[in-house]
């Protein structure tokens, strides 16, 4: 069963990455922006170069959903 995650924009999910304002993402609490980053190096893994590119990103993540659960 997949993890209901947050939406972080009003509109429907982008083609490409988007990042937010510094002054939303600090408005956030610590779960949320660690949920955001998480997403934000998910996208990044996908968009690697190599493997181990890749494999960092995803790693990253993993703990960046951690602390969003936390």
């Amino acid at each position: 069963m997949a993890d209901a995650q947050p939406t972080f924009f009003d509109e429907p999910a982008e083609e490409d990455w988007q990042e937010v304002p510094a002054a939303r993402f600090l408005s956030w609490s610590p779960q949320l922006q660690a949920a955001y980053c998480a997403e934000r190096d998910e996208w990044s893994a996908i968009e690697a170069t190599t493997k181990d590119e890749a494999r960092f990103f995803l790693e990253r993540s993993e703990h960046y959903r951690r602390i969003s659960k936390a």
